[in-house]
């Protein structure tokens, strides 16, 4: 039995799996911000110095690298691409070369290059009316800026030699410009858990369509920006230069503005000699740079729907509860009283993962069980011969085995009696069970 029992214990086990599923999930993401979500103007400075309570809490979290959540339909874990507020990118690359002075190599006058540039500009156009002034939203300040475009430009020295041209010395890097624009963005997704995780690259995401977005034409109290306060934001984040100067005979001088610049540093060449001090070389940022803005602006897209009276909504997307009455000074005002369902309910075609546990069967030891059961059966079968000696049904029933063991109760009874019978002839008998000893009672 012992050898049957291992056979037939490892004939099975439990296996953890995953079953994969195509399944709609629906969740809660903007796929258009709205005006002034970002910042804040104050007196009479275009700057957008003051974040909103909504915006601030998002870059601490996105400084932070907290976990993303959402509202979701998605049980298990769900992949696939979302539709949410975002931005697009196009990126072009070409040679850049630094031509030094050929006083540079003989200490003077000071020269000096940038090493390691990031900068960015936000630019756009407006579209004209009927008499050809600038288009406004209803009601509002806000003009339509169409074809809007935040460009980052990165210079970078990464590591190519230093040659003379005509008996001036030229490094060379590259000059990488991309341009984003604002879209409803295919993002790629893993959903788990009421978390959301980011996956590919800005690159790579698909557009579903550009959108105008919603600006002041006037600045001042009061007034609210969101994609001058995104491009401010994202400047203040990244922007950075690290600039090599002769400093006479202190040698040459490395300047910063930022940290982020040095982080990219690759060799730093030698200070002291003005030819290996031009080995100066820096990892390219791109990737790092646009996948920060990608996230930024992801995190945006949910806070957005978490939150939608952290804006007005006067572009093509609203949620329910939005005032829509173009003549209303309210129009674009999110009223949470109005609104009976979740602010966004985005849905998307999703492959859903869930984890299960499944029994899997051995059939080498499946079979060695049944056939060592089958080989016990036929070992004891002889013992069953001739059974029709006895004259009688025979049973494994409590009371034959108490009376083939010679029981004192039944001792009365019929030693050929089948089971029927002994019920018949001993079933009135009363007993009790003690610690020590059966007793008849009465």
């Amino acid at each position: 039995m012992a050898v049957q029992g291992t056979f037939l214990q490892k004939a099975s086990r439990a296996v953890p799996t995953q079953r994969q599923q195509t399944a709609t999930s629906h969740l809660n993401i903007a796929p258009e911000l709205p005006s002034e979500f970002t910042s804040t103007f104050t007196g009479r400075v275009t700057d957008s110095a003051v974040l909103n309570p909504t915006f601030a809490s998002v870059l601490q979290q996105f400084q932070a690298r907290s976990t993303m959540t959402v509202n979701s339909t998605c049980a298990g874990s769900c992949s696939g691409a979302v539709a949410a507020a975002g931005l697009v990118a196009t990126c072009s690359m070409s040679p850049y070369n630094w031509t030094f002075a050929k006083d540079f190599y003989d200490d003077y006058p000071a020269a000096q290059f940038n090493a390691f540039n990031i900068s960015f500009g936000l630019s756009h156009d407006t579209v004209p009316g009927s008499n050809g002034n600038p288009t406004y939203v209803p009601n509002s300040y806000y003009q339509v800026w169409r074809n809007s475009r935040l460009t980052v430009d990165f210079h970078v020295k990464d590591g190519r030699p230093a040659t003379m041209v005509e008996d001036t010395p030229v490094t060379v890097g590259f000059h990488r410009r991309c341009v984003l624009r604002p879209a409803t963005v295919f993002y790629p997704v893993v959903i788990s858990n009421s978390t959301i995780k980011l996956q590919g690259q800005m690159l790579e995401d698909e557009v579903l369509e550009f959108l105008d977005i919603y600006e002041p034409a006037i600045y001042g109290s009061g007034s609210g920006t969101t994609w001058l306060g995104y491009a401010s934001t994202v400047a203040e984040l990244y922007a950075t230069y690290v600039n090599v100067s002769y400093a006479g005979a202190a040698g040459y001088t490395y300047t910063r503005s930022g940290l982020f610049g040095t982080a990219y540093l690759k060799t730093l060449g030698d200070v002291v000699s003005p030819r290996a001090m031009i080995d100066v070389a820096f990892h390219d940022p791109t990737e790092d740079v646009l996948s920060g803005m990608r996230e930024l602006a992801f995190r945006m897209a949910l806070a957005a729907a978490q939150d939608p009276a952290s804006g007005r909504w006067v572009g093509k997307n609203k949620p329910p509860g939005t005032n829509t009455n173009t003549s209303s000074p309210n129009y674009g005002d999110y009223n949470a009283s109005l609104a009976s369902v979740l602010p966004f309910n985005i849905s998307t075609a999703t492959v859903e993962t869930r984890n299960l546990t499944v029994y899997q069967t051995d059939w080498v030891y499946g079979s060695l069980g049944i056939a060592w059961t089958f080989g016990m059966l036929l070992l004891i079968t002889p013992i069953f011969y001739g059974f029709w000696l006895l004259e009688r049904r025979v049973s494994l029933s409590p009371l034959e085995t108490a009376k083939a063991f010679r029981s004192p109760l039944l001792d009365d009874v019929n030693p050929r009696a089948d089971l029927d019978m002994i019920r018949a002839q001993a079933g009135a008998i009363r007993v009790r069970y003690e610690w020590s000893r059966l007793e008849v009672v009465g």
